[in-house]
């Protein structure tokens, strides 16, 4: 006997948009629809936040047009959702402008495609960005820290990394906002994808400076880029686990790769086996699995240490089989 209100529908969506139930929240949102109840501020950021996470960057446009055009006042967490939007365009575009380059073009009798971020022109982010920010002071939304992160995140992927590290230096002149870890990796990264080895050692000194500890994505990031000591690389999770860290799938992928640079099968073999399942099921990217069944098919031994058969664990590699169905040597 309740009566059901944008709360409760706003509580289902998010929870159904956690779980990338997609189709299932807009099934959701027709259903409050008919039921007259009317969307506020959180059901529009749901519903952005759905059509971006689904691709479909023209519709996320036409409900932010709806969400104006309601008279609702948006927040800092919609602008937020809209930045991220913009993240997930340019690397949708990047993604788009790779397989362009490696796939045969489309021939007359191809399918048409609905990926808008392909054919849509680049971000022009040294413009977006303090637009983006006169936009929010028009609205009296002040942004917080996870907006210019964003903003820094989204300069680094659209070609402007000098305004990722301006963003940087004034998220606390300009703002009167001090960078969290999340800011400083974004930083971290931009500057070593850059070979700017100087600038890295100087954002390590400033967030020690901050008392901001590193953490996992921090040195993730220092491995993936060879600024931390080979054989720190070499025995990563190790290292991390020292550090009271809890390794993630980045973490497990750049330890895969240097043992396997190294040499070290038998070791790769190893840490591999020993990941979490989820992890181990997602950890190995095209170029990897590829690099990991080569060495170890080039192994004289045809069983591994932990007493697997060799083609077995080339099996797994490959997805043939998972490492459940192989049964070490008794």
């Amino acid at each position: 006997g309740t009566l059901l209100d944008a709360a409760v529908f706003n509580a289902l969506l998010h929870g159904l948009l956690k779980a990338r139930r997609l189709s299932d929240v807009l099934a959701y949102l027709q259903d409050m629809n008919e039921a007259g109840i009317t969307a506020n501020t959180v059901t529009y950021s749901i519903l952005l936040q759905t059509h971006l996470r689904g691709g479909d960057f023209a519709a996320a446009d036409s409900v932010f047009d709806a969400f104006r055009a309601s008279g609702l006042k948006p927040d800092v967490i919609m602008y937020n959702i809209l930045i991220a939007g913009q993240l997930h365009r340019v690397k949708a575009a990047a993604r788009a402008a790779a397989a362009a380059n490696t796939t045969p073009a489309p021939s007359a009798e191809s399918e048409p495609t609905t990926d808008d971020a392909a054919t849509a022109p680049p971000l022009d982010v040294a413009a977006f960005c303090p637009q983006m920010l006169e936009i929010m002071k028009a609205d009296d939304i002040a942004p917080n820290v996870r907006t210019l992160t964003a903003l820094m995140d989204l300069a680094a992927a659209a070609g402007a990394p000098h305004l990722t590290f301006e963003l940087l230096e004034g998220m606390e002149s300009a703002h009167g906002l001090k960078p969290n870890v999340y800011s400083f990796n974004v930083a971290l990264r931009t500057a070593l994808a850059l070979g700017d080895s100087d600038r890295a050692d100087a954002l390590q000194a400033a967030m020690q400076d901050a008392n901001i500890l590193p953490d996992v994505v921090t040195f993730t990031t220092l491995a993936r880029y060879g600024h931390i000591s080979d054989d720190h690389r070499r025995s990563f999770i190790s290292f991390l686990v020292a550090k009271g860290l809890k390794p993630d799938r980045g973490s497990y992928a750049i330890a895969l790769r240097e043992l396997l640079a190294a040499g070290m099968v038998q070791e790769s073999w190893l840490l591999y086996t020993s990941m979490p399942p989820h992890l181990r099921r997602r950890i190995l990217a095209p170029g990897l699995k590829s690099k990991f069944e080569a060495a170890l098919s080039s192994l004289d031994a045809a069983r591994m240490d932990d007493g697997v058969a060799r083609d077995d664990a080339c099996a797994v590699v490959r997805g043939e089989c998972k490492l459940e169905d192989v049964a070490p040597e008794a």
